[in-house]
């Protein structure tokens, strides 16, 4: 078995132990001072859950090369991810689309964790999760992304 495999076995395995939604492949939008935009795949799971989005430091940094904004004092209260045991050392706004329907393009804002090689690239909540139609309202259903 290859390290790919091993590393998508272990997403997976990841995703179902913490109750997850099942992973959806997206496109996420860069935009790197004045150059042209750039498009990066990465992997999102929805998690009901959790109010908030959650994104990794990693895939913001090396891949996107996004510019995380700082936390100011009125939002350190409301920030957090106490748990999921992980730190939130900033945020982005990030412009997404599902990798199979790009005529739907969604901004989001994601909390970036310090948490170091997360098995997560993203974490929808579940607020945004029933607004981008990906669960359904109060149940949490999957709405049949693959």
């Amino acid at each position: 078995m290859n390290l790919w495999t091993c590393e998508i076995l272990s997403l997976f395995s990841f995703v179902r132990r913490l109750g997850l939604y099942q992973a959806t492949r997206i496109e996420i939008c860069s935009r790197r001072g004045n150059e042209k935009d750039t498009w990066n795949r990465a992997v999102l799971t929805c998690d009901p859950r959790i109010d908030y989005n959650i994104i990794s430091q990693q895939l913001v940094a090396e891949v996107l090369q996004a510019r995380v904004q700082p936390i100011d004092e009125k939002m350190d209260s409301y920030v957090h991810t106490y748990d999921r045991g992980e730190k939130v050392v900033g945020y982005v706004d990030l412009t997404w689309c599902l990798e199979k329907n790009n005529r739907r393009m969604q901004t989001t804002r994601f909390w970036v964790t310090s948490t170091e090689n997360p098995c997560y690239d993203a974490i929808l909540g579940r607020k945004d999760a029933e607004r981008c139609g990906l669960v359904k309202h109060k149940w949490g259903c999957l709405v049949g992304h693959a």
